[in-house]
């Protein structure tokens, strides 16, 4: 009854804070045991709603029967990485600094291995930039840097007429794939009669299979 109880009270305290939907499932676990689902959403509710999650007695009597009790928060990772963000603008717990010309960008190595495959292999394999603290990016412009950078750590970023021609080139080389794809199709968005020759010749150069075709 103890372990009941307990289920039960933190539930009511998540729904205070969180609108939750349970699923119950049967198939997550080989031993066939019951689990309760929260999923956490990161929205405003009325009082109204809140009034009748608390006083539906069945979605507690449903969840108080389960053995076990698995919680997913949709909104983690995200704001996981934007904590992540923060302190790399603050300069704190950054494990190495990125020199490009005049810039001096502090990151942290795992998030930059973990979106860009060059800086993976950088900083994993037997190179000497893997046990240096400071690194120096050669033939990268500084504000497309700064872009795929803050990319990284936010998974937005703006291209526009005024920067796609920098920021395909040094998406390209630190292997982004997915800021290659948005600056292609940008370019592909542009074409043209007027502009079809050197936007082709671009993108032979930086490999855009798509506007080659």
């Amino acid at each position: 009854m103890g372990l009941c109880t307990e289920i039960k009270k933190f539930i009511l305290i998540a729904l205070l804070v969180r609108h939750i939907d349970f699923i119950s499932s049967s198939s997550l676990f080989s031993s066939g045991a019951q689990v309760c689902i929260l999923h956490h959403h990161a929205r405003n509710f009325t009082n109204s709603s809140l009034s009748s999650g608390i006083n539906n007695p069945d979605m507690l009597k449903d969840c108080s029967s389960l053995n076990k009790l698995l919680i997913e928060l949709n909104t983690h990772a995200k704001l996981v990485l934007a904590n992540l963000n923060t302190l790399r603008k603050q300069k704190e717990l950054c494990d190495v600094l990125l020199i490009i010309g005049q810039s001096k960008i502090p990151a942290h190595r795992a998030v930059l291995s973990a979106c860009s495959p060059y800086f993976k292999a950088m900083f994993t394999s037997e190179l000497a930039e893997s046990r240096l603290t400071e690194i120096v990016i050669h033939d990268v412009d500084e504000s497309a840097m700064d872009l795929l950078i803050e990319f990284c750590y936010s998974s937005t970023i703006l291209v526009d007429e005024k920067n796609v021609q920098t920021l395909l080139p040094a998406a390209c080389i630190l292997q982004i794939q997915e800021v290659q794809d948005t600056c292609c199709e940008f370019l592909k968005a542009q074409l043209d009669p007027s502009n079809c020759l050197g936007i082709r010749a671009f993108a032979d150069t930086h490999s855009c299979r798509e506007l080659l075709k």
